[in-house]
Formats: structure tokens, sequence, C-alpha cells
């Protein structure tokens, strides 16, 4: 079998049992899981690519985490909102200079707008 029918089969098979699972066991929405997946095949998959694609992507959750209590903190309002995001935005660009995340700016946005994203959908 060539290589690209096996990753058709294995990404097809994978992408049917993450929809079941965000459906049934994991409350996050799929989207979460399926850009989480796509760091790990773009920062290089394999063993390595995992280690750096969970340390761009927790960053990037830590960051919209504190973005997010703070907008809570200082009120909900837009331009606290605009103003909280932009400094996470802001420092995720510099947290891609720490050594753990290997320069890889758009996997911390990724665990960012996961995280934004699921609270915005889910209330939480």
């Amino acid at each position: 079998m060539k290589q690209s029918e096996a990753l058709t089969i294995s990404i097809g098979v994978l992408g049917g049992v993450d929809v079941f699972l965000t459906a049934t066991v994991i409350p996050v929405p799929v989207w979460v899981t399926f850009t989480a997946w796509a760091s790990f095949f773009i920062v290089g998959g394999g063993v390595q690519g995992f280690i750096k694609s969970v340390a761009c992507n927790i960053t990037g959750i830590i960051i919209a985490a504190l973005s997010l209590l703070a907008i809570g903190l200082i009120g909900n309002s837009p331009i606290v909102a605009a103003i909280c995001v932009g400094i996470g935005s802001a420092a995720m660009v510099q947290a891609s200079k720490l050594p753990f995340t290997h320069g890889i700016t758009p996997a911390i946005v990724w665990g960012f707008s996961q995280t934004v994203g699921t609270v915005a959908v889910t209330g939480l």
C-alpha cells in the first residue's frame, strides 16, 4: 500500500473516532482536537512533534486562560476583551522565544484559539 493511501485510511478512521469521542466522552468541540492533531503533524510528527506540539499548545492555553481571567476580573466589555487579547497575542510571540516552544508561534496560537473558542462556544 502506498503511503498516501495508508495515511488516507488512518486519518479517515481516526477522524471518525475523534468525532465520536468528542460527541460522547471528551466535552470539547471537535475542531479543538482536529487543530491539536494538525499541530502535531505540522511541527514534525513523531515523538519530537508530539513534545513540541504539546509544549506549544499548553503555552497557548496558559496565555489564553490568563487573558480570559483578566477579562473576567477587569470587566467583560469589547474594549477590555480587545486589550486583553491584544496583550495575550503579544505574549504568544514573546513565548515563542522560550526554548521549549522551539520558535513555533502558530502552535502556540492554536492552543490559545482552542481555549478561547471553547470558552466562547460552551460558556465555561
